[in-house]
């Protein structure tokens, strides 16, 4: 008796449970896939970088990560916490931008950078620009650098650079502010603070802490 009464209560519990699924699947299905997508939402917030400061590195061809990991390591020991989140991060993008003709062996990636090189002159994403000389010629009469005298100084010249270990695919390379609109900074009312950071920035890699 004990026993069919069992069987009787588990039939009764597969109905339900089948009863459910029936009318309710598609709101369980739905309801899983809503939890889920909030969790990489999550996910990725919480690993989301919030960088103190971006630095353009406007070369024909790519730099090695390790240098551009060196020299990053080395702009954040320099640099001011900007947002008081009591890290500093920079952020360090290298535009391949191929030669003066846009020729590279990489023509599909070089006219990426080169796209997302003017929408960041164009935005002022960059303060700080690391560039060659053949890029220095290409854009100069565009007024993009802010070079005193018409000659930059060679990242090799710079106080800070001493620490960057593996940085010969950067010593030969310029580095200075860029020129900006001055009119952008009724529009952006953080662009001209994230300027004058970014010249502090320069002067303590070029000139040592003062």
């Amino acid at each position: 008796m004990t026993d069919k009464m069992e069987e009787i209560k588990k039939e009764v519990c597969r109905k339900k449970w089948e009863n459910f699924w029936y009318y309710h699947k598609f709101h369980v299905i739905i309801g899983v896939f809503a939890i889920a997508v909030i969790a990489v939402f999550v996910r990725d917030k919480v690993k989301q970088i919030d960088y103190d400061y971006t630095v353009a590195v406007v070369t024909g061809e790519g730099i090695p990560q390790d240098a551009i990991d060196e020299l990053q390591s080395v702009l954040e020991n320099i640099a001011a916490d900007r947002n008081n989140d009591k890290k500093v991060h920079v952020l360090i993008q290298n535009y391949a931008i191929g030669d003066k003709n846009g020729e590279s062996s990489n023509p599909q990636i070089t006219m990426a950078n080169q796209q997302k090189f003017i929408v960041d002159a164009q935005t002022g994403t960059s303060m700080i620009l690391i560039y060659t000389d053949e890029v220095y010629e290409m854009y100069k009469d565009q007024s993009l650098f802010a070079v005193e005298g018409g000659i930059p100084v060679k990242m090799e010249e710079c106080s800070a650079f001493a620490d960057v270990k593996d940085g010969d695919s950067l010593r030969n390379l310029n580095i200075s502010l860029r020129n900006i609109d001055e009119s952008l900074w009724s529009k952006e009312k953080d662009l001209k603070a994230y300027y004058e950071d970014s010249e502090r920035l320069l002067e303590r890699f070029v000139d040592g802490d003062k």
